[in-house]
């Protein structure tokens, strides 16, 4: 049961590194968007969501999707600013925020 938990913990993960290899390997229209729509409405925010003790599933979802809306809006300010906005380089970093969210969330238990 660990494994399974373990799995869905990292699927953030997973999905946030596979839509960077997407982009980056200019894969189809439609299998792009749909990993892109993925990570920037919901794997940065399901990472991080954990520090939330709540049993209520509404609420960890509205929490889930306002959180990774707000990274991913910040990530692409931020790079914006710096002058090295692209897709490819907003999807690496939003990748690397999650896997040291789950990182931490894995070491901390």
């Amino acid at each position: 049961m660990r494994a399974m938990a373990g799995l869905r913990g990292g699927l953030p993960v997973v999905v946030a590194w596979a839509a960077a290899a997407v982009v980056a390997l200019q894969s189809p229209v439609p299998v792009r968007a749909v990993l892109v729509v993925a990570v920037a409405a919901w794997a940065p925010g399901a990472s991080i969501v954990w520090l939330l003790e709540s049993a209520d599933r509404l609420e960890r979802a509205v929490l889930i999707v306002a959180l990774s809306l707000s990274l991913t809006t910040l990530v692409a300010v931020v790079l914006s600013v710096l002058h090295v906005m692209t897709g490819l380089h907003a999807l690496a970093v939003v990748a690397v925020l999650c896997t040291i969210a789950v990182t931490l969330r894995e070491l901390r238990a």
